[in-house]
């Protein structure tokens, strides 16, 4: 039997000049759900990127790896 988890959010604060790790916070996220048999809904997912920097960067996307 499978649960379904909501309102489930992972994020992270990156200063000025650093590089972000919000993908293996993802990956650590998506582990615990399965290994505790939560089901993650992919179609509810949403990445939000709010930024206060003059020039935007291009990022890649974050991706869930089962």
């Amino acid at each position: 039997m499978w649960k379904f988890v909501d309102d489930t959010i992972a994020s992270e604060t990156i200063p000025k000049g650093n590089l972000g790790n919000i993908q293996s916070i993802v990956d650590r996220l998506v582990a615990w759900s399965s290994s505790n048999k939560f089901q993650l809904n992919e179609d509810k997912c949403k990445e939000l990127r709010i930024s206060s920097a003059k020039q935007q960067h291009n990022l890649n996307p974050v991706f869930q790896v089962a």
